[in-house]
């Protein structure tokens, strides 16, 4: 199996598509797009402005992540995070350490980047436990959404750090964007 990992603005029509598809069957509560394929692999390249994609493939893709750079304020300052999103692996690998594989790629690829900081949701805590991640308490929030500036962005229970001994700041966090 060989991790690739291609800035988004560089993915290929069929590993955009393949990564769309996936991530809607991973999270099938996500309406499937109206769009035309060339309007999909169009939004999905310009996500957002140094977002990197890690695809694990063999004859197909069988799992997907993407890091990216944000923003975040807290009452101590700005800082400079890496998000993580989109981790999803095909129904028929799960279970093999693919996810494993490419939350590490992702976390390497932070470990050399200039932030020194990667935060991101999830549903399975223990999973990210196990690759020196920690749990964070804050309050979070969006304070660019026009309607509900303090509703939380994330939708997720667990919101995490990597790594765990990084010093997070305590207080309220403003995501500066939408969840992911």
């Amino acid at each position: 199996m060989e991790i690739l990992q291609i800035p988004n603005t560089e993915v290929p029509a069929n590993l955009a598509l393949a990564a769309i598809a996936l991530e809607y069957a991973t999270w099938p509560v996500k309406p499937p797009s109206q769009k035309t394929e060339a309007e999909q692999i169009e939004t999905y390249r310009n996500r957002s402005k140094g977002r990197q994609a890690f695809f694990a493939m063999e004859e197909k893709l069988l799992g997907y992540a993407e890091i990216f750079p944000r923003v975040i304020h807290t009452q101590s300052g700005s800082i400079k995070i890496m998000g993580l999103g989109s981790v999803c692996v095909s129904m028929e690998s799960r279970g093999t350490g693919i996810g494993r594989k490419l939350v590490e790629a992702c976390f390497r690829a932070v470990d050399t980047s200039s932030t020194e900081v990667c935060l991101f949701q999830t549903g399975v805590p223990d999973f990210y436990a196990k690759l020196n991640c920690k749990p964070v308490e804050n309050t979070f929030v969006n304070r660019t959404d026009p309607e509900d500036p303090d509703k939380n962005p994330f939708w997720d229970d667990h919101i995490m750090i990597y790594p765990a001994d990084y010093s997070w700041p305590s207080g309220i966090i403003d995501l500066n964007g939408k969840g992911y």
